[in-house]
């Protein structure tokens, strides 16, 4: 038995078969799971990758599941990944990166940061909101911020009609995100789709906005925007448009993320929300204070630190009239 990096046990079954008169095929081996086998000795190598992006791919959808909330069974059946694969694989590395980490929830927000106790507060720079989540900094109701996702959806809308998009879909999307950053814990306004297009918008509606936002489409509309392509006589495809859609909504994303970059470096905030000030009023007091006020057998006497917990010590220490010196004694200015 081995014991692959995942952590799952595989179960190797070696059959090895005599040659006989009139077989002379060599010894073969093959790879089980319990009593079944998987594949013939040449696949055996593809049959642990396969296998080791199964494990990956189902520990996602079981992540992606719990935090929007969502059946699994949808996400791992009726989401078109074909399109999303491709998107990841024509996106540069930046990309790949940035939306690795905006999906996994790991993009530094203020709640991050804060969390990661790397800032003194949550604030948002732009309208100065208490609780910087990544679903604020997409839904800020700030005017600049409004401003900014309306032309993207303009240039989006113009993109759509010169794709050939299928006008139900077109609407869908346009209306749909529009509204959803409006109001993203609102409910979703009843729109007057047609009765043929009606379920395949559910289909999408089920995966929710942030999900659409984020390039996850239902296959059902990717199949209907197929078949438009098909009724154009156009040899484009579904998959490819969806892959094309995503690559235009992960740049919304990102040129929403990037505007809000500028403003909390451009502007100062990040020195507020760091903790800048409190540190300033910190270093006043203290130099204010003098070296006067410590007791005596702490001037007298140097303190020695062992290297590992010169770190720790450090965060402890609010004022600035001290430093270290290279033998790590601490000499009072």
């Amino acid at each position: 038995m081995v014991r692959c990096p995942e952590q799952f046990a595989l179960a190797l079954l070696l059959h090895s078969n005599p040659c006989s008169e009139n077989d002379c095929n060599p010894p073969q081996t093959y790879l089980a799971i319990g009593k079944t086998p998987v594949g013939p000795p040449l696949r055996l190598y593809h049959n642990l990758l396969s296998l080791s992006d199964t494990i990956h791919r189902n520990s996602l959808m079981e992540y992606l599941a719990d935090k929007w909330e969502l059946d699994e069974l949808l996400l791992k059946e009726r989401v078109c990944w074909t399109s999303i694969a491709r998107a990841r694989k024509q996106a540069s590395f930046a990309q790949r990166k940035f939306i690795t980490k905006w999906i996994s929830g790991d993009t530094p927000s203020g709640v991050k940061m804060q969390r990661r106790q790397q800032r003194e507060s949550s604030l948002y720079p732009i309208c100065a909101d208490t609780n910087e989540t990544l679903v604020h900094i997409l839904t800020c109701h700030a005017t600049e911020s409004m401003d900014l996702r309306s032309s993207l959806l303009m240039e989006l809308q113009d993109w759509l009609v010169a794709e050939s998009t299928c006008p139900w879909i077109q609407d869908f999307l346009i209306q749909g995100l529009g509204s959803w950053f409006s109001d993203p814990m609102g409910n979703e306004p009843i729109g007057q789709w047609h009765i043929t297009f009606l379920p395949i918008a559910r289909d999408q509606l089920s995966l929710g906005w942030y999900a659409t936002l984020l390039g996850f489409f239902h296959e059902s509309i990717v199949q209907l925007q197929h078949r438009y392509y098909m009724s154009e006589a156009s040899r484009k495809t579904g998959i490819s448009w969806a892959k094309k859609v995503t690559l235009k909504l992960w740049n919304i994303i990102y040129q929403i993320w990037t505007s809000r970059n500028a403003f909390l470096h451009e502007t100062g905030v990040i020195d507020r929300v760091s903790g800048l000030a409190q540190l300033q009023q910190a270093i006043t007091a203290e130099h204010a204070r003098g070296p006067g006020y410590l007791h005596q057998p702490i001037l007298q006497k140097s303190i020695t630190f062992p290297a590992g917990k010169f770190r720790c010590f450090l965060k402890r220490v609010v004022s600035c009239d001290m430093y270290f010196s290279r033998s790590n004694r601490l000499i009072c200015l």
